[in-house]
């Protein structure tokens, strides 16, 4: 394969996160994946600016670190789901685990909307970028309507994969020689 078609299998990689959902019962599992264009301390840079999230992941209305120490951080996220016209705000406390550049893994604390919700981020670099992985299992709590997960977790998931990988490359530095 020429150059031409590497950086178009590398576009065309770095351009689609790969969303997949599977539901149990009320309890649902979804990966996601994409490989940005981008050295893995920017990815990392860009996953672990917890107070700034808002900024580019539009659904994510608020995230505030409550404690940081070591490789321990506690964050509080309000999230709004949408479906159809209607919208809702999720809460959660979100203790992470974080092995720098390689593994975020989290859990929501407060189980406040949901009865479970944990995951992780998984990085691995290579030779075309930083392959981003994202592992979720929820479940809503009860009073808060199943609705708000499945196929609009899917597609929310998938947006907010596409928020990351722009965000990751608006901060990624300019390979030397080309123009920015």
């Amino acid at each position: 394969m020429g150059t031409r078609g590497a950086a178009l299998v590398l576009f065309m990689a770095a351009a689609s996160p790969v969303t997949h959902e599977q539901r149990q019962g009320d309890l649902f599992h979804l990966q996601s994946d994409f490989t940005a264009a981008v050295p893995a301390p920017v990815v990392w840079d860009v996953l672990t600016d917890y107070a700034h999230l808002g900024r580019f992941v539009p659904s994510i209305a608020k995230s505030v670190v409550r404690t940081r120490s070591g490789s321990l951080t506690v964050v509080e996220q309000e999230l709004t789901g949408r479906v159809w016209l209607f919208s809702r705000t999720l809460h959660v406390l979100l203790r992470i685990q974080a092995e720098p550049r390689r593994e975020l893994r989290f859990a929501d604390v407060s189980h406040r909307d949901f009865a479970a919700y944990s995951g992780a981020w998984t990085l691995t670099p290579g030779d075309a970028g930083t392959l981003v992985r994202y592992r979720l299992d929820a479940k809503v709590a009860s009073g808060v309507p199943v609705s708000l997960l499945g196929q609009p977790l899917e597609a929310s998931v998938d947006e907010m994969m596409k928020q990351l990988q722009a965000e990751m490359e608006r901060r990624s530095p300019p390979a030397p020689g080309s123009p920015r």
